[in-house]
């Protein structure tokens, strides 16, 4: 595997990981919430859930797509310089 590879799939996992585990805690919290009597927190929980999927699709995706912050040259490239 290259170095770029290989850094790569860190950043990958780097963000992959933590969101992950939002989910999965959000999921888990959803389920006890569903069979107690706290349903007032269900559609924050649903929320929460929501965003943290659309944030790891649109990671994965910006992850593919450009590997960020560029590691390629001492100065950022113009896409890093934009989005950081």
């Amino acid at each position: 595997m290259t170095s770029e590879r290989v850094t790569q799939a860190y950043f990958r996992h780097e963000l992959r990981t933590p969101l992950n585990h939002i989910i999965g805690y959000g999921e888990m919290l959803l389920e006890d919430v569903d069979s107690s009597e706290r349903a007032d927190f269900q559609p924050s929980l649903q929320r929460i859930l929501e965003e943290a999927r659309n944030l790891l699709q649109h990671k994965a995706r910006r992850a593919e797509s450009h590997l960020w912050p560029c590691f390629e040259t001492a100065d950022r490239c113009a896409f890093c310089r934009a989005h950081a």
